[in-house]
């Protein structure tokens, strides 16, 4: 009994998440690093019984959720380097799973590196988090950075960019997110489609489209601006047809104060969403807009839970990852400024062609972008470095 207990023990691989916050521990909505974390440790928990996860929660005090995950809030810099010492095996592995942690706080990752036994992973989504390190650590970014055992990187465009700055290829995997489609499905049939619009939207009917965007309402990163001229110079709204916006917002945005002119021209804002509600708002459109510019987006969640959903997607060219999941008159369309966002609001009027899009990002995302997929890749990821312990 005692022997078999000392085995289990043994092929025990502990693996210790850090994050900045965490809904359920503070008053924070869930983002796309929480929701990837969420995820990712309940699948390693269900389908990976020799791995024992925890995560660790820099800010945040008391727990305000359901939330059964081994989770450990107010975990700043120092007491994550005591919490260290005290688990420090070669079996288990660091996983930092915000960019803005140990990456941007040299001294500390310096320590970390000189005493962790086990392996540090590092995730990336932003080019413009790598961007603000070259100011940071204007000196030795390469060596800082290779403290790092692996990074997981999100696109094409930060694998590059680390490559730059002399990390070595060997330290670099990419790993796309994974969107539930337990959740995220269509809708099964027309009829099922257009009850749930008759809920989310009584007052448009069946045949009108409803172009749809959620993320945060701002004007510099998010540039839902652009997204307002284009939608009024589209004219789409004179046939009846509707831009759906889902999110907090700016004030400071005159033409989101304008609460009249906005409705004028088919725009609606319905503020902020709980994330299990997203799935009907996607399931109630036809069109998902991202009119986000590249360093206002890591790879986005947004674009996989709407394809997941069987929606077609118009994008703009450059955002990070956006290449490995909207293929260009395929399962959307890219743009590049306000004429071209205009040309695709348009464009997707066209029934045959959009339809064709959005069958083919439902089944892409399907082929790429699950849970299972994002996990099974970590888990491989995990079992490569261990072996090369």
């Amino acid at each position: 009994m005692i022997h078999s207990e000392l085995l289990k023990q043994s092929s025990t691989i502990n693996v210790i998440y850090y994050i900045g916050k965490l809904p359920g521990y503070g008053h924070i909505k869930e983002g796309g690093a929480q929701l990837v974390l969420q995820h990712l440790v309940e699948k390693l928990i269900v389908n990976q019984p020799k791995y024992k996860p925890e995560i660790l929660v820099q800010h945040g005090r008391e727990k305000n959720s359901n939330n059964t995950l081994p989770v450990t809030p107010h975990m700043h810099l120092d007491d994550l380097i005591n919490h260290l010492r005290r688990n420090n095996h070669p079996k288990t592995i660091l996983h930092l799973a915000d960019s803005q942690l140990l990456l941007y706080h040299p001294e500390y990752l310096h320590v970390v590196a000189s005493f962790w036994k086990g392996h540090i992973v590092q995730r990336l989504t932003q080019l413009d988090r790598i961007n603000s390190l070259k100011s940071k650590i204007p000196n030795g970014l390469s060596d800082h950075l290779n403290q790092i055992s692996m990074f997981v990187s999100q696109s094409d465009e930060i694998t590059k960019v680390l490559t730059e700055l002399e990390v070595s290829p060997e330290k670099i995997t990419q790993i796309s997110n994974g969107v539930d489609t337990n959740i995220f499905f269509p809708s099964r049939t027309s009829e099922e489609k257009n009850l749930i619009r008759q809920k989310l939207f009584p007052v448009i009917t069946n045949d009108k489209l409803i172009y749809y965007y959620v993320g945060r309402l701002s004007s510099h990163k998010k540039r839902v601006v652009d997204l307002f001229h284009a939608w009024k110079n589209s004219k789409l709204f004179e046939d009846g047809h509707f831009l759906n916006l889902i999110g907090s917002y700016d004030e400071g945005i005159p033409e989101i104060n304008d609460i009249k002119s906005l409705k004028k021209v088919g725009i609606i804002l319905s503020g902020l969403v709980p994330h299990n509600l997203i799935a009907e708002y996607n399931r109630a459109s036809d069109v998902f807009i991202l009119p986000t510019v590249p360093e206002g987006e890591g790879f986005s969640n947004a674009i996989l839970e709407a394809q997941a959903c069987g929606l077609p997607i118009i994008c703009r060219k450059g955002v990070s990852g956006s290449n490995k999941v909207v293929f260009q008159n395929q399962t959307g369309l890219f743009f590049e400024d306000v004429d071209g966002l205009t040309s695709d609001l348009v464009a997707m009027k066209n029934r045959t062609n959009r339809s064709r899009m959005a069958k083919n990002a439902l089944n892409h995302t399907h082929s790429s972008f699950t849970l299972e997929i994002m996990a099974k890749n970590h888990f491989e990821l995990y079992e490569r470095l261990l072996r090369n312990n």
